[in-house]
């Protein structure tokens, strides 16, 4: 029998979830390849019996590896009759690869949840702010290029 039931998860970007909610689709941008990928959230709802059970969240990159581990931890539940929220913000994971990755939500060693989000580059901007760009033309700055 299951230790518990996952009813909500998602993993989203920190900015996306500020201006969507938590329902948005599930992003991480990376800014290159390999990266680590800018801030993002981790969000899951459990239903399970009151206690301290181990939980563990596992990011699998496309080819089936498990790129990033979040726990085991030993976490309290508040019990059948409540949902416990956990999130965590997640700021040092690396990817290889963009595209469709999956989180796969474990307790008590047991998976019991999967949910899919994308990997995408972020497009850099077509031109600086016009203040940013107007102030390196007025100031003294000297771009050069060092070779190793």
């Amino acid at each position: 029998m299951p230790s518990g039931e996952l009813i909500f998860a998602n993993v989203l970007d920190v900015r996306q979830r500020a201006a969507e909610g938590d329902m948005a689709i599930g992003l991480v941008y990376l800014l290159g390849l390999p990266a680590r990928a800018l801030p993002f959230v981790v969000i899951r709802d459990w239903k399970t019996p009151t206690g301290y059970l181990p939980e563990e969240v596992h990011l699998v990159a496309p080819s089936g590896d498990v790129i990033y581990r979040l726990g085991a931890k030993a976490r309290w539940f508040y019990g059948s009759m409540d949902l416990t929220r956990f999130e965590d913000t997640i700021e040092d994971a690396m990817f290889e690869q963009p595209g469709t990755h999956l989180a796969s939500f474990v307790l008590d060693g047991e998976v019991l949840g999967q949910t899919e989000f994308q990997v995408v580059l972020q497009a850099a901007p077509e031109k600086l702010p016009k203040d940013v760009e107007d102030g390196l033309k007025k100031s003294d700055v000297a771009w050069m290029g060092v070779e190793y």
